[in-house]
């Protein structure tokens, strides 16, 4: 009885660890697939020329070399943004917002121009 029971702890456990790994995969894509949108805007602000004209070939290989920086920058230089989209999802972000910060949005959301007369009367 207590094996069983010990046993099925662990399944659960197992459970709750593959389903975190799989929010964590889904958290770097999301924020990936982010940054990526942000890499491609920057690209097309880019001004172009006639005098070249650019073949198919280079926009699709332009394409897959964001996709990898997208790629690399979200699991190098964003991941505490990865970690915010994690939190978020799992649920937890509340736990792990300071009280100040919640008074603060409950201001806010209570009126949403007071930081404007915040200022005008310091």
């Amino acid at each position: 009885m207590i094996l069983e029971a010990v046993n099925s702890i662990h399944q659960i456990n197992g459970e709750i660890n593959e389903t975190d790994k799989k929010l964590k995969e889904a958290s770097a894509e999301f924020v990936s697939i982010l940054v990526g949108m942000i890499f491609k805007k920057m690209e097309e602000s880019i001004p172009r020329s006639d005098l070249l004209k650019e073949t198919n070939e280079e926009k699709w290989f332009k394409e897959m070399l964001i996709d990898e920086y997208s790629k690399s920058a979200a699991r190098d230089n964003f991941s505490q943004l990865t970690d915010m989209v994690y939190n978020s999802l799992k649920g937890s972000s509340s736990k792990t917002m300071s009280t100040s910060l919640k008074k603060d949005m409950l201001k806010l959301n209570s009126n949403p121009y007071s930081r404007f007369y915040s200022r005008r009367e310091k």
